[in-house]
């Protein structure tokens, strides 16, 4: 393998100053894209990345922000959005000017973006063995920084929420505890929780409860669907099905016994006052790369992106944890 210095071009070796280093980094950096990074790997990459329900439920759960790689972001006082003036401020005298809205309550985070990434062996019997060896290396991967990532989201949310212990039983109505957790948020932050999420546990319990009633009110109840119990609790979105990962003892869920209420939204700036975003960056367009380099009857493929999930307002986040008893 080449010495690092025969990747910087001549203008730029080291020696040359602070700005010579800075364009031998880019140099360097640009020559290893274009000498590693798989574009059909790429390409199957993203169109995975963009479909698969993970990346639904990461969505949900976290909206993306496309940012550079450093970026700053101001941290939500939703108070700011529900002022309201005094007097007549808003009126202009003859030759006056009109009054300045002081914008200093939202406090400006700096922040870089992480690069995350894992790398991969495949065989070169496998990839004889079967022609799309590769391509399944890649998925798996993807699925397994999903997963991840879906894992940093809920513990953010679930560390920031405001939490109740909920009995979900025959004598309870469960869907009235969530919306009137809804109306305490909306009176705290002014702003109403645009997301609910129900582990899978909580929901099962919030169906048991409802049949065990034995009514005409309590069959109704078990027997909606997420789309009507969103209508119901005035929220935009609702998901209660989540995936699983391996943990120390097994497969276990996300959310399990838990129901979280946030405010966040797909297309949104980085500083609108929503509750949590990720914000990514994008590389040639893509949102993942994908390098590829080969070694004596092997391969080492590498899937990596840019990007952090971040709280920007603890304003309104509320959480149930669910029991039957």
């Amino acid at each position: 393998m080449k010495d690092n210095l025969d990747l910087i071009l001549p203008e730029c070796r080291p020696g040359d100053g602070q700005i010579g280093q800075v364009y031998a980094a880019m140099a360097n950096a640009s020559r290893f894209e274009s000498a590693f990074s798989s574009e059909p790997l790429a390409n199957y990459a993203v169109g995975g990345w963009d479909s698969d329900p993970l990346q639904e439920l990461l969505e949900f759960l976290s909206p993306a922000v496309t940012v550079p790689e450093r970026f700053n972001y101001k941290t939500a006082q939703h108070a700011d959005y529900f002022q309201r003036l005094e007097g007549d401020e808003d009126i202009r005298a003859m030759g006056g000017d009109f009054g300045r809205l002081d914008t200093g309550r939202q406090d400006e985070v700096n922040e870089q973006l992480d690069e995350k990434g894992l790398v991969i062996v495949v065989d070169a019997r496998e990839i004889e063995a079967d022609p799309d060896a590769e391509e399944k290396a890649v998925d798996r991967l993807r699925r397994i920084l999903f997963r991840t990532e879906i894992r940093r989201a809920f513990g953010l949310l679930d560390a920031a929420a405001t939490n109740e212990a909920k009995v979900y039983a025959t004598a309870t109505d469960p869907d009235q505890f969530v919306s009137d957790t809804l109306l305490t948020a909306e009176n705290t932050s002014g702003v109403r929780p645009t997301n609910v999420i129900y582990g899978s546990a909580a929901w099962a319990l919030r169906q048991k409860a409802y049949r065990a009633q034995n009514n005409a009110g309590g069959y109704a109840s078990a027997k909606m669907t997420p789309d009507e119990l969103a209508d119901f609790l005035m929220v935009n979105a609702l998901a209660y099905r989540e995936s699983r990962y391996r943990g120390s003892s097994g497969l276990a869920t996300f959310l399990g016994s838990k129901v979280l209420m946030y405010n966040a939204a797909s297309g949104m700036s980085k500083d609108d006052p929503s509750n949590i975003k990720r914000f990514l960056a994008l590389t040639g367009g893509q949102s993942v790369m994908v390098y590829r380099q080969e070694f004596a009857r092997k391969v080492e493929i590498t899937l990596a992106h840019k990007s952090k999930i971040k709280i920007t307002s603890t304003l309104g986040i509320r959480k149930h944890t669910v029991s039957a008893s």
